[in-house]
């Protein structure tokens, strides 16, 4: 049983009439995003998906524990890879390339941007999951391995240019009143003269936020995920096949998992109101592990990327999140 996240005794959920395995991946995607707002059990080909799944059996202000879920990964690690992200209608003749989700444009509310390397992507299920609640329409604007960052990163100018060029698309597009960005821990950087690797990160983190137009309101930075072991996926799969709690038996110290991410620290330097830092860990880990199964999902499906399963299920956090932190007019 994982521990709740803080430290209080957790009610017991009822044991579901069938387990989640009769269930898929995407079937279950779409009954967690169709059910934003809490009042009913998903259902998903007539099957109700079971209480306290992903990180809903963190959640701090309702801890709960299913039982039934304790030797269960969704995804199997072994079709992890395979899960297509979240979906995204690509406008190929933008500059940058850049894709669509949540609410029709015509239909929204509001219009958000998702941007950064591919650990900004993988965060698009859980924005679809308050796009679909708040009637956002969502941008994703992304580039492999290039976080939104005025600092040179390493390789052959791969990512010169990039976040210049993101700047520019949202001067050209007012709409855009909040932003979301978050990029891989481990990302590198080229250190400027005189300057460490790590002042010359958060310092190019935070002259591309002040970069940003005026009409962005909110730039919410979304602290980077907890990384695996190379033997993780290994490991659940033997937990699983064994009747043993993957949860528990193959938990990363809290320590390794979760390394530095400067640009989380710098939030805190940004001397910028707009600036406003998301840190979902704790319905990943504790204070001292952090866990490759939460409530039956499979957290992370490589080394440092959510899966879409798991991503899908921190939506209703993120959501509360940035209701906390939003400006009133954005």
């Amino acid at each position: 049983m994982i521990p709740d996240a803080e430290g209080v005794a957790p009610q017991r959920a009822q044991r579901p009439a069938r387990l989640l395995a009769v269930l898929t991946a995407l079937g279950l995607l779409a009954a967690l995003t169709a059910s934003t707002s809490g009042a009913a059990t998903p259902t998903v080909t007539g099957v109700s998906v079971p209480s306290c799944f992903g990180a809903a059996a963190r959640d701090p202000l309702a801890p709960c524990v299913n039982p039934a879920l304790n030797f269960t990964a969704i995804p199997r690690p072994s079709d992890a890879a395979l899960e297509p992200g979240a979906p995204c209608t690509p406008n190929r003749r933008s500059s940058p390339p850049v894709c669509h989700f949540g609410v029709p444009r015509q239909n929204a509310t509001a219009t958000v941007a998702l941007m950064g390397d591919s650990h900004s992507t993988h965060w698009r299920a859980a924005l679809a999951v308050v796009a679909a609640t708040r009637r956002w329409h969502g941008v994703s604007i992304d580039r492999s391995t290039c976080p939104f960052t005025f600092a040179r990163t390493p390789g052959r100018g791969r990512c010169a240019g990039w976040s210049g060029s993101v700047v520019r698309w949202l001067q050209a597009h007012p709409e855009v009143h909040s932003v979301f960005v978050s990029a891989n821990s481990g990302s590198g950087v080229v250190p400027l003269p005189g300057m460490t690797r790590r002042t010359t990160k958060m310092n190019g983190y935070i002259r591309a936020w002040k970069a940003l137009p005026r009409s962005v309101q909110d730039i919410f930075v979304i602290r980077d995920v907890p990384h695996s072991r190379n033997d993780t996926r290994e490991c659940v799969t033997r937990a699983v096949a064994r009747h043993r709690n993957p949860a528990q038996r193959c938990a990363r110290p809290r320590a390794g998992a979760m390394r530095t991410d400067w640009q989380a620290v710098a939030t805190g330097q940004a001397e910028s109101e707009r600036v406003k830092l998301i840190d979902l860990t704790r319905l990943m880990c504790d204070d001292d592990r952090c866990f490759p199964v939460v409530g039956g999902a499979l957290v992370i499906k490589d080394i440092g990327h959510l899966t879409r399963t798991f991503s899908t299920t921190l939506g209703p956090f993120l959501g509360r999140a940035i209701a906390r932190l939003q400006t009133p007019s954005s």
